[in-house]
């Protein structure tokens, strides 16, 4: 995460790079509560709605989304930040 930090020109591809990860965090939010919304309650929804996201991210950043990888350690503190709320 730090290698990506410090390769990025900060004059050019900041507000470019902080829009792709907002762009991607959003859609991997979305993409969780519809696939909570979407499966039936015998199915763990909850499972795959957070499997999900984290794997269509996990293949972005593998595939060389530098934003892609941001977001995923944005999803997870997102994650982390909801459970000690209790809104899980």
């Amino acid at each position: 995460m730090l290698a990506v930090f410090a390769t990025i020109d900060w004059s050019v591809a900041f507000p470019r790079f902080v829009g792709e990860i907002a762009l991607l965090t959003v859609g991997a939010v979305m993409l969780g509560f519809l696939v909570e919304k979407a499966l039936p309650k015998s199915m763990n929804p909850k499972l795959f709605a957070v499997l999900l996201p984290f794997t269509a991210l996990g293949v972005l950043a593998y595939v060389g989304s530098y934003s892609a990888a941001a977001a995923l350690v944005l999803f997870a503190a997102l994650a982390v930040v909801m459970l000690a709320l209790g809104m899980s």
